[in-house]
């Protein structure tokens, strides 16, 4: 693992985690390559010396989020029998 990488503190961020039910302000620490901690405060009790300091502010930093486009549209293809390709084309015809 690569340890020559400067930490980075996304600041002020909307923090949204179901798992923790947590859905706040606050920020993001990223070390050697690894989520190392996230809640509110961080950057005001002092982070290493180093760290790049993004901020976030009116942006939302959240776990897990994979295009949920594709699975949203897989969803719908498979419930309504529809045709991936007319869903993305909007040609074809609907149902099986």
């Amino acid at each position: 693992m690569r340890t020559d990488r400067r930490p980075i503190l996304l600041a002020n961020a909307r923090l949204i985690d179901p798992a923790r039910d947590l859905d706040g302000p606050g920020d993001v620490l990223i070390a050697d390559g690894m989520i190392r901690d996230a809640r509110r405060g961080i950057g005001a009790a002092g982070v290493p010396e180093g760290t790049d300091i993004i901020n976030c502010a009116g942006k939302v930093v959240a776990p897990g989020l994979v295009d949920m486009r594709a699975s949203l549209l897989l969803a719908i293809a498979d419930a309504t029998g529809t045709s991936l390709d007319w869903i993305a084309t909007g040609r074809g015809r609907m149902g099986r």
